[in-house]
């Protein structure tokens, strides 16, 4: 698809396919080699994989991903901002983040074809529904999640008001203390409630952003962003 603007990396006034943290949104890139990092197989029909602060430098403006269902655009599936789906055999999808969490998504239609997505869940969109549009936008009886690195409430700091928000969506379980005593939103459990809403269970492959310096954390004030990836694997 057409590539956007390139930005400054960690710019905190980014909205839409940004995200509010300074994360960049999905890309769309289409043939077998895709983004550079390690690519792990996950299900019958994609593989996925993160590559972390030795594979990427830098942020990267949003891109569309064309699917084989003419899915495209930088607003991803069905108008859906920070989310990409495609059909299309050997297209890779990423999304770049540096806190809010990457979620690559493998699933299968009735007639037997594979369908892959990714999408962008920090705080705003995860909150929005963007997990569970996204699941929709797939049209498959089972899809299977994978839960990349993201921030966690050890170090999610989050003002009270809009906690309760999230509570009262998505249950207690989501809410808790960063390791100085503030009230924080623990991002895992906001993606494991929004899936389970529309039947998906998700792997939590995730590490804390902030924690680890294994990866880019946009509240550690890193200019840099890792990316999480899914390839539409081409069978014989």
């Amino acid at each position: 698809g057409p590539s956007g603007s390139s930005g400054p990396a960690g710019d905190p006034g980014l909205s839409g396919p940004s995200g509010p943290d300074g994360d960049t949104g999905p890309s769309g890139i289409s043939g077998p080699t895709g983004p550079t990092g390690p690519l792990g197989r996950v299900g019958p029909t994609g593989s996925t994989g993160t590559s972390g602060a030795n594979g990427t430098s830098g942020t990267q403006g949003p891109t569309g991903a064309t699917g084989g269902d003419g899915l495209s655009g930088p607003t991803g599936p069905s108008g859906i901002t920070g989310a990409a789906v495609t059909r299309l055999p050997g297209a890779v999808l990423s999304v770049w983040v540096g806190d809010c969490a990457p979620v690559a998504l493998v699933g299968e239609d009735t007639a037997g074809h594979g369908v892959v997505a990714v999408a962008h869940a920090g705080w705003k969109g995860a909150l929005d529904g963007v997990l569970q549009r996204t699941v929709l936008a797939m049209r498959a009886p089972r899809v299977d999640a994978v839960l990349g690195p993201c921030i966690h409430g050890c170090c999610n700091e989050f003002g009270a008001d809009l906690l309760a928000q999230f509570v009262a969506r998505f249950g207690p379980q989501v809410a808790a203390t960063t390791t100085w005593g503030a009230p924080s939103l623990h991002l895992p459990a906001v993606v494991g409630a929004a899936l389970a809403e529309v039947g998906v269970a998700v792997r939590d492959e995730s590490s804390c952003t902030r924690c680890s310096t294994s990866w880019f954390s946009h509240r550690r004030g890193d200019a840099g962003r890792h990316v999480m990836c899914v390839r539409m694997m081409v069978t014989a």
